[in-house]
C-alpha cells in the first residue's frame, strides 16, 4: 500500500528484456538504505518487487500482463521514474491510499501553465468514468492528485509548481502515456451500488 506521496525520482540505467519478464534497474541515490530484496516500491505508480539491490540501485522485473496495463513498454534508459516506499501503519498518511494496481493508461491531451499552476487534461475511458468525479482523488504515475474538472472522455488536473518540481509530470509532453489507478474508495462504493 502507498500514499502517492513521491519521495524520489530515480533513473533508469538499464532496460533487459526476453520473452518472460522485462527487468528495469533504477538508480536512485539516498533512497535504498532501509530497503531489501523482497520489499515492495511504487514505480509510477505500479507496485513492483525489488529483486536486485546495490547502495545507489535496484532492478524489479515486470511479466506481460503488467507491460500491458501500464507505461512500462513507452520506457526507455535515462528515463525519470517516480519512486515511492510501501507505508508503514505508525506513519503519518498524506495524500490518499494507492494499491499500486494501474487500472489503465491513458493520453496527455494538453498541458497549460501559468506562475502559479500547470493544468494537464488526460483522457477518460468510459471504463474509468464512474470513479473520477470533480474534486476527487486519483493516481497519475504514481502521484496522489485532486481532479478539478471533469468531462464525458477527459478530466483535468492542476499541478502546484512543488509537485512538478518533484515528479516526473515536469517532463511530461501532449500525447504522452500516463499510468492512472482510481481511487479505492470510489471503486468499492461504486461496486456497492451497482452490485444487485
Amino acid at each position: 500500500m502507498f500514499t502517492g506521496i513521491i519521495q524520489k525520482q530515480g533513473k533508469i540505467i538499464a532496460i533487459k528484456k526476453n520473452n518472460k519478464a522485462w527487468k528495469f534497474e533504477i538508480e536512485i541515490e539516498k533512497f535504498l538504505k532501509d530497503v531489501k530484496k523482497g520489499d515492495s516500491i511504487a514505480v509510477n505508480g505500479v507496485c513492483t518487487t525489488v529483486v536486485d539491490l546495490e547502495k545507489n540501485c535496484f532492478a524489479f522485473e515486470t511479466i506481460e500482463e503488467t507491460l500491458k496495463k501500464t507505461n512500462f513498454k513507452k520506457l526507455k534508459k535515462g528515463f525519470l521514474v517516480n519512486l515511492e516506499k510501501s507505508i508503514k501503519w505508525n506513519e503519518k498518511i498524506d495524500g490518499h491510499f494507492v494499491q499500486g494496481h494501474i487500472d489503465e493508461t491513458a493520453k496527455v491531451l494538453s498541458i497549460k501553465i501559468d506562475k502559479k499552476r500547470t493544468r494537464i487534461t488526460i483522457s477518460l475511458s468510459k471504463e474509468m468514468r464512474p470513479f473520477v468525479a470533480y474534486k476527487g482523488s486519483i493516481s497519475i504515475n504514481g502521484i496522489s492528485l485532486t481532479i478539478s474538472d471533469v468531462e464525458d472522455k477527459k478530466f483535468s488536473i492542476d499541478i502546484i509548481p512543488h509537485t512538478l518540481k518533484n515528479t516526473n509530470l515536469s517532463k511530461i509532453k501532449k500525447n504522452d502515456i500516463v499510468n492512472l489507478e482510481a481511487d479505492m474508495i470510489a471503486r468499492y462504493l461504486h461496486k456497492i451500488i451497482t452490485t444487485k
